[in-house]
């Protein structure tokens, strides 16, 4: 997690370019520099709103009525 913050704080975050275009734009977004430009700052409408987030149905993933899209491991 330190090695996020001072890439983000100090350095320049590195895309793999065969990410899709969506995916680096949402992480680009989320390690801006300036904590006031990071998407999700101002709440989350916009970062649900965002193109790589499209197909996420918040509703129903709040209901429990569908799968994460993503569970973490562990350690």
């Amino acid at each position: 997690m330190q090695q996020v913050m001072r890439t983000t704080l100090h350095g320049h975050a590195y895309m793999n370019r065969g990410w899709d275009k969506d995916m680096r734009s949402f992480i680009h977004l989320l390690l801006a520099k300036n904590p006031a430009n990071r998407l999700g700052h101002h709440g989350v409408k916009k970062m649900k709103e965002h193109p790589f987030l499209k197909d996420v149905d918040f509703g129903a993933l709040r209901e429990g009525t569908v799968a994460s899209p993503f569970r973490a491991r562990s350690r």
